[in-house]
């Protein structure tokens, strides 16, 4: 069936939060507390969500399935968090269902955030990503995201190791153009 990848609106805050919530049990049921996975809910990403997708500095994308509208992934994106001066982008967010893996939908979500930094003129960018999903790394290294550093964020009482990738302009042009991974 084929997917789209488009602007995310407000509207679809519920399907985004389902499919955040279901991202969040499949990806993280291995490398993240049981009481912390089961404070994700649909209902309490929905909140979230609405903020997101209401906020003119983020741009969200979603995948859907073009018969049927179902949302099978999304990303975020939007200027670099905590930065005194902003010509850097970051990816906050960028989820697809695990039974979607594989078919190039993460770097169609991945690319479209480039293009919207790309257009902002911003020359380079970074996400994090939790130090154990091997699968999120290897993806973002293939895409030729390089490893800069490590950090350590807090999510209720868990605490997090997360690796920081970045991207330069060449790298994020090329990107950008649908050229990169090595899928």
């Amino acid at each position: 069936m084929p997917v789209t990848v488009r602007k995310a609106v407000v509207d679809d805050a519920w399907a985004v939060a389902a499919a955040h919530a279901r991202c969040w049990q499949e990806t993280y049921a291995q490398l993240l507390p049981a009481d912390l996975l089961q404070a994700v809910t649909v209902e309490g990403r929905h909140a979230a969500r609405v903020r997101v997708l209401s906020d003119p500095t983020i741009k969200s994308f979603v995948a859907c399935r073009t018969a049927v509208g179902d949302v099978i992934g999304f990303a975020d994106c939007g200027p670099l968090r905590n930065a005194a001066r902003c010509v850097s982008g970051e990816i906050y967010a960028l989820y697809v269902l695990a039974d979607h893996h594989g078919q190039g939908i993460g770097f169609g979500l991945f690319a479209a955030c480039i293009r919207e930094f790309l257009g902002r003129g911003f020359t380079s960018m970074k996400l994090s990503v939790l130090v154990d999903n091997r699968k999120a790394r290897r993806f973002y290294e293939m895409t030729g995201g390089r490893y800069e550093s490590t950090t350590i964020s807090r999510r209720g009482e868990t605490y997090l190791e997360e690796a920081i990738y970045g991207w330069a302009s060449a790298a994020m042009a090329r990107l950008g153009r649908g050229e990169g991974a090595n899928r």
